[in-house]
């Protein structure tokens, strides 16, 4: 619930953005999608699970999208499944380059979500509660962060599919540093049915317990990428 009202006020300001551009800035609305790969030291955790469970907790290459407003300025909703990582974030940031160049290039400052989800792995010598028996078990690590990302689109590439010039094929990448700042605290449970919302739909919660003496995710973390998207002008 909590990230779908931060989608709703990121479109919203997506629109107010959209208001305050003029005919000699206008913004284009971009649906993209790509893959990404996270970088984080995390050598304690990994070795802490390579000796328990023999398993790796390294990200692989994993999938991403993101939802833009661009003109002179920039808005960006950016969702990347990096398993065991989900990220999540609002980007805000202004163009560097002139328009109608090679490369468009925005700088953007980030704040997120950063959160590490492990299926397979578990506290050692943790005794399942009777709640918790039956059920499909997480180790969890919640955290808020701060960052900072280039976001580039290779217009030199830009493929128009009608002739206004109003819609367009928009390939780039993406390069994001991020900062852990917040104390972090490993948590064992599960997702526990919570009712249903006003539209009748099924919610639930994570219900989990502190857990200790697992090493912590790294304080930095630097994730990269490419992507192509559906650009409306």
């Amino acid at each position: 619930m909590k990230k779908l009202v931060t989608i709703l006020l990121g479109l919203i300001t997506c629109g107010h953005v959209a208001a305050q551009n003029t005919s000699s800035h206008p913004v284009d609305f971009i649906l993209d999608a790509g893959i990404d790969k996270v970088s984080m030291n995390n050598l304690g955790l990994n070795y802490w699970a390579l000796s328990h469970y023999r398993k790796s907790v390294l990200p692989g290459i994993s999938g991403q999208f993101d939802l833009t407003a661009a003109g002179r300025w920039d808005l960006n909703l950016h969702v990347s499944a990096a398993n065991p990582f989900v990220i999540f974030d609002i980007e805000f940031g202004r163009r560097l380059t002139p328009p109608n160049r090679i490369l468009t290039s925005y700088i953007n400052l980030d704040f997120g979500d950063l959160d590490a989800i492990f299926y397979n792995l578990a506290p050692i010598n943790y005794t399942l509660t009777p709640d918790q028996q039956g059920q499909k078990m997480q180790l969890r690590s919640d955290n808020r962060y701060f960052g900072i990302t280039s976001r580039n689109y290779i217009d030199r590439l830009r493929i128009f599919v009608n002739k206004s010039h109003q819609a367009s094929l928009r390939p780039g990448f993406f390069v994001k540093a991020g900062w852990l700042p917040f104390r972090q605290q490993w948590k064992y449970g599960y997702d526990k049915d919570d009712g249903v919302d006003g539209d009748g739909n099924p919610t639930s919660y994570f219900n989990g317990v502190k857990v200790y003496g697992i090493p912590n995710l790294d304080n930095f973390f630097v994730d990269a990428g490419i992507f192509i998207g559906i650009s409306i002008r």
